[in-house]
């Protein structure tokens, strides 16, 4: 597997695989708290419903819809907390664990945008636009196996050569 020495040409790994971490978790929460607070207004559409031409069943699949989004956002947030615990606490089953949940996650969103890109007309900015998230996800990914393969060779921090010690 391709492994970089440092990210962006400028900074530790460990740095980065930080920054990435805590954006992630960020982001997680931000998300969570758009979604929690679209509920309201959501739900609030059932009363109007048949003033507006709007069937029951939708606003109750926009409210199923929201909170299979917010499940699937605590999820995320969850192995962002993985990470950032374990790179505090130079965990690498935590790290590990994280790459795992990574790497199937942008599997599975390249396969979403794969068939959608078959099944829908060509829209010029979704397909740079997400072609240009998984190619980061793709080298974010790198970064942090990077990073956890100098925590088995005794480079935890990204500035001192690796040794081995017998």
């Amino acid at each position: 597997m391709i492994h970089i020495d440092k990210c962006c040409f400028c900074l530790p790994l460990r740095t980065w695989c930080l920054i990435l971490g805590y954006l992630h978790l960020i982001g997680s929460i931000i998300q969570a708290v758009v979604i929690i607070m679209s509920l309201p207004p959501i739900s609030s559409l059932a009363d109007i419903e048949g003033k507006l031409g709007i069937e029951h069943k939708d606003v109750n699949g926009a409210i199923a819809i929201s909170l299979i989004n917010l499940q699937i956002v605590l999820f995320f947030f969850a192995f962002a907390i993985v990470l950032v615990v374990g790179l505090h606490k130079e965990y690498r089953g935590h790290v590990k664990a994280y790459l795992i949940y990574y790497l199937m996650f942008l599997l599975l969103y390249t396969i979403m945008y794969v068939v959608s890109l078959a099944t829908q007309a060509l829209d010029w900015g979704y397909t740079i636009g997400t072609s240009l998230q998984i190619l980061l996800g793709v080298y974010f990914l790198l970064v942090v196996h990077s990073h956890w393969v100098n925590t088995a060779a005794g480079n935890l921090h990204g500035n001192k050569p690796a040794t081995f010690h017998p």
